[in-house]
């Protein structure tokens, strides 16, 4: 019966350490750094962050709400025309004639569009540059 005690107490103590070193090396929440002289605290478990300003730890703001504001702001200023409702006009005839748009919502099927015209054009692009430069380069030879 000792000796289920000792190999108890050990394990315990075993259990304990091996705890604490789990959670003081592979998963401490707050992780601090010295970045320009500002001292940042993050927290991994929920994503918040903090930075030390005045003896005191003040919220680093998400700003994913004011994106809004500068899109629109930025629109004004590159004189670019609202056109949401247009948008949307072309949306729906998209997906009057091409049915299997029909189930995508607009934010995902207005992202996909971005995502193959620029695709699209890119490579378009960048193939042309190829035929051009090897163009120049059997004029030279011609010459």
């Amino acid at each position: 019966m000792a000796q289920g005690k000792h190999q108890f107490g050990i394990g315990l103590v075993v259990g304990i350490l091996f705890a604490a070193l789990f959670f003081m090396y592979f998963a401490p929440r707050y992780k601090t750094v010295d970045e320009d002289g500002v001292l940042y605290k993050h927290d991994r478990w929920s994503g918040n962050s903090w930075q030390f300003v005045d003896n005191n730890w003040q919220e680093i703001s998400k700003s994913v709400d004011k994106w809004e504001v500068v899109d629109s702001e930025l629109r004004k200023a590159l004189k670019v025309p609202e056109t949401v409702k247009a948008r949307q006009d072309v949306l729906n005839r998209l997906r009057d004639r091409y049915h299997k748009l029909k189930g995508v919502s607009d934010e995902d099927l207005l992202e996909r569009i971005k995502f193959v015209y620029s695709k699209e054009l890119m490579i378009g692009h960048y193939m042309q540059t190829i035929v051009n430069i090897e163009q120049q380069e059997t004029q030279k030879q011609n010459q």
